[in-house]
């Protein structure tokens, strides 16, 4: 799923934070300056996954703001940078 990311470009959504340690996904997201949000936990059913991103919408969208690569791991009530590891 995208959502829209400034008015240049979007981001992706996606249910599986274990992107960054695929060499080839991570070289897809490194490559194509893309900005991910990731569910980190993959057991969520559907209600929960939507909860997740709807509480954390705003945060997300701040985050846009920012040209990509990178990729934020999206909790219950907040974002964490998966990566670049600063």
């Amino acid at each position: 799923m995208d959502i829209p990311c400034r008015a240049t470009g979007l981001a992706g959504l996606c249910k599986d934070d274990r992107i960054r340690r695929r060499p080839g996904e991570l070289a897809a997201v490194r490559d194509g300056g893309v900005r991910m949000f990731c569910l980190t936990n993959g057991n969520l059913g559907f209600d929960e996954q939507a909860a997740w991103l709807v509480t954390n919408r705003h945060r997300i969208l701040q985050r846009c703001r920012k040209p990509g690569p990178y990729i934020y791991g999206v909790y219950r009530d907040r974002l964490g940078l998966l990566w670049p590891r600063t």
